[in-house]
């Protein structure tokens, strides 16, 4: 998770940096360009980190679900014992 934020930091930081270059005309519609790009692909990843980030979450969420059911079924089953 740490290399992606980075990963997203660098692209804005590109994005940026391309927005504030000074040079002449046909360089500067270059520079927009790439900063253009950087921008799209930035956005683009931090909209699928999102996404990943919301599945891995329902996961967990389940997966948390079922451990706690299970421990409840345990401790219940360790009554029944201790009753008998």
């Amino acid at each position: 998770m740490r290399t992606l934020c980075a990963i997203v930091m660098g692209f804005s930081i590109l994005g940026i940096s391309g927005c504030y270059s000074r040079s002449s005309g046909d360089q500067q519609s270059a520079d927009d360009t790439a900063a253009y790009k950087a921008g799209k692909a930035a956005h683009k990843l931090a909209k699928e980190s999102e996404e990943a980030a919301k599945a891995l979450g329902h996961t967990i969420q389940r997966d948390a679900h079922e451990a706690h059911e299970g421990w409840k079924e345990s401790a219940q089953e360790d009554r029944d014992k201790q009753r008998k």
